[in-house]
């Protein structure tokens, strides 16, 4: 009988230490999304008409293991070999605190007035309570329209 409670609590220190192991290697992270008109992946637009309204929807989710105040910031380009963080103003500033694991869907409607072709960017800010400053976590989407002044048939 000893050795079959030995052996029990043998097993359940195992499987409590591996827990702690596996849970120790949780790796914080955030994530952003762009969603098309129906509020999910697809349905992007690539070709619209001056001044058309451009319906999506930004996602942004929280995996950092605490509450996380995020700001993105949503430009349209035609500038074509510009990375993020853009050094431009924003058309659009969304902001939000997400708890831990939480995720926000923004929509975004936005129209563009003359031809070409453009990148539509959001960039994920978050701030940080060390320095107190938002930082770029590196996290953006972009989608790329042309812009025409009608729509091609087709």
């Amino acid at each position: 009988m000893a050795a079959v409670a030995l052996s029990l609590v043998i097993i359940l220190t195992v499987f409590l230490t591996a827990q702690s192991i596996v849970s120790s290697y949780t790796q914080s992270f955030s994530a952003i999304g762009l969603l098309g008109s129906t509020g999910k992946l697809g349905n992007y637009p690539s070709t619209v008409v001056i001044g058309q309204p451009i319906s999506l929807y930004i996602y942004v989710y929280n995996h950092m293991g605490v509450p996380t105040w995020f700001v993105v910031r949503v430009f349209v380009t035609n500038n074509t070999v510009a990375q993020p963080p853009l050094n431009q103003t924003p058309i659009m500033v969304f902001q939000r605190v997400l708890m831990n694991n939480e995720s926000w869907v923004e929509p975004l409607t936005l129209s563009i007035n003359s031809t070409g072709t453009y990148r539509i960017i959001g960039e994920l800010w978050m701030y940080d309570p060390n320095n107190l400053t938002l930082v770029y976590t590196g996290n953006y989407v972009q989608l790329w329209v042309n812009v025409t002044q009608v729509m091609p048939s087709g």
